[in-house]
C-alpha cells in the first residue's frame, strides 16, 4: 500500500491534496504527546540501558534462592562484573527496588514460573 501510495504521489501530487501534511501534522502531535507523557512519569534512561542485566541478575537470584546476605553479596559481585561503576549505585537500587516490588504480575521478560517465583518469597519472608 505504502509504495503504491508513493508511486501515485510521484506521479500526481496533487490529486493527494494536503491528506500528507494532516498525516505528517498528526504524527508530530503523536510524538510531542508521547515525550510530554514520557516527562511526566520521569523516564529513566539508567533502568532501560541495562534492562537485560537486571532482568538476568533477578533471575538468577530467584532461581539460586539467594536471600539476605547471600542476595546482596551477589548482587555486589555481578554489578561490579558487568555495570560501569559511575552506574553502579543506581542499578542495584534499582535491583533492589525490583525483588521488594516482585510479584506473579511482574514476571514478564525474566524467564521464571509463578511457582520458582513463590518458592524464593517463601524462603525470603521466612528469614
Amino acid at each position: 500500500m505504502f509504495f503504491k501510495l508513493a508511486v501515485f504521489n510521484q506521479i500526481r501530487p496533487k490529486l493527494l491534496g494536503k491528506w500528507p501534511y494532516f498525516y505528517f501534522y498528526s504524527y508530530m502531535r503523536t510524538c510531542a504527546a508521547y515525550d510530554s507523557t514520557a516527562q511526566a512519569i520521569g523516564f529513566d534512561a539508567l533502568r532501560v540501558r541495562y534492562r537485560q542485566q537486571r532482568r538476568n541478575l533477578i533471575r538468577e537470584l530467584i532461581l539460586n534462592h539467594n536471600i539476605g546476605e547471600k542476595l546482596n553479596q551477589y548482587i555486589q559481585t555481578e554489578t561490579a562484573k558487568q555495570i560501569p561503576q559511575a552506574d553502579q549505585l543506581a542499578f542495584i537500587e534499582d535491583v533492589q527496588e525490583d525483588l521488594e516490588q516482585i510479584e506473579e504480575s511482574r514476571l514478564a521478560g525474566l524467564g521464571i514460573d509463578p511457582d520458582q517465583l513463590n518458592k524464593w518469597l517463601q524462603k525470603r519472608d521466612m528469614k
